[in-house]
C-alpha cells in the first residue's frame, strides 16, 4: 500500500473525517485529500504527528512493503499511548440547523479539534459567538480571545476585558487601547493605578499632556497637571484637555470624561 492509502485507512480507523484530520494537523482538507490520493506527500512534522495520532510507526507510513501497522518503538510506546488516549477523548455535536451552510451550533471539544459555527464551543472555536481555550468571533470568551467583544486572560478586540487586554476600549490588569482602564493603562486616554495617556491620564500616578493624580508629585502632565483624591478631572482639567485634543478625537474625550470626571 502507498503512504496515501495507509493515511486513509488509519484515519478511518479512528473515525476522523478528512476535515477533522486537517484541523488537527493545521492544514486544509484539500491537503489531506492530496495525501490520500498520493498527489502530494506529507512533510516530516506531519508524518510524525500522524504516527502519534494513529499510534503507528513512521516506517509503516513511509514503506510500502510494510502492510501491517505496528506501534512505534518501545521507548516511545508510553508517550504514544498517552497521546492516543488524549486524542480519543472528545465530544462533538453539530446542529442540523444551518445558516449559509454553517451550523447554528457546533460543539467540538477535544485535543487539536476545532469548532466552527454560528455558536462555536471547543478548544479552538470560531464563530459569531465563540467559547473555548482559543476563541475567535464577534463575541468571544476564552483563555486567548479575539473578537469585536473579547473576554479572556488574553483579550484582543474592539471592546475587550482580560488580564492582558488590547483593543480600542480595553479593560484589564494590563490594558492598552485608545481608551484603557487597568492597573497599568496605556492609551490616548488612560485611567489606572499607573496611567499613561497621550492626551489625558487619570490615576494614582499619571503621565500625559493633561494629568490628574493622587498628589501633585505623581502628576506628570506636560501641558496641565493637577491632583485629585477622587481621581477625576476638575473643570480646569477638562478645559485643558479640550485644548490639546484634536477635533477628530473630541468624541472619545467626551466619552472618557463622562466615565472619569
Amino acid at each position: 500500500m502507498t503512504t496515501g492509502e495507509k493515511i486513509s485507512i488509519q484515519r478511518r480507523k479512528i473515525n476522523l473525517t478528512q476535515e477533522q484530520l486537517a484541523d488537527q494537523l493545521l492544514v486544509t482538507r484539500q491537503t489531506v485529500s492530496k495525501w490520500e490520493t498520493d498527489l502530494a506527500f506529507p512533510e516530516t512534522d506531519k508524518l510524525i504527528a500522524m504516527s502519534e495520532l494513529f499510534n503507528c510507526s513512521i516506517d509503516y507510513l513511509l514503506k510500502e512493503n510494510i502492510e501491517e501497522a505496528t506501534s512505534v518503538r518501545e521507548e516511545g510506546l508510553n508517550r504514544t499511548k498517552i497521546n492516543g488516549y488524549i486524542n480519543s477523548i472528545y465530544f462533538e455535536y453539530k446542529s442540523k440547523k444551518t445558516i449559509h451552510g454553517i451550523p447554528l451550533v457546533h460543539v467540538n471539544w477535544g485535543f487539536r479539534r476545532k469548532a466552527k459555527g454560528i455558536i462555536a464551543i471547543g478548544v479552538r472555536a470560531e464563530g459569531v459567538i465563540a467559547i473555548g481555550i482559543f476563541a475567535m468571533g464577534l463575541l468571544s470568551f476564552g483563555v486567548f480571545s479575539l473578537g469585536i467583544l473579547a473576554f479572556g486572560a488574553w483579550a484582543l478586540g474592539f471592546i475587550d476585558l482580560g488580564a492582558i487586554a488590547i483593543g480600542a476600549f480595553s479593560f484589564g490588569a494590563i490594558s492598552i487601547g485608545l481608551m484603557s482602564n487597568g492597573a497599568l493603562s496605556v492609551g490616548e486616554f488612560a485611567y489606572g493605578a499607573l496611567a499613561i495617556g497621550q492626551y489625558g491620564a487619570v490615576g494614582n500616578r499619571a503621565y500625559g499632556l493633561v494629568t490628574s493624580a493622587s498628589t501633585m508629585d505623581l502628576s506628570f502632565g506636560t501641558y496641565f497637571k493637577e491632583a485629585s483624591s477622587a481621581f477625576r478631572f476638575s473643570e480646569a482639567g477638562k478645559k485643558a484637555l479640550s485644548e490639546v485634543v484634536p477635533e477628530a478625537l473630541k468624541w472619545l474625550m467626551n466619552f472618557f470624561l463622562s466615565l472619569y470626571s
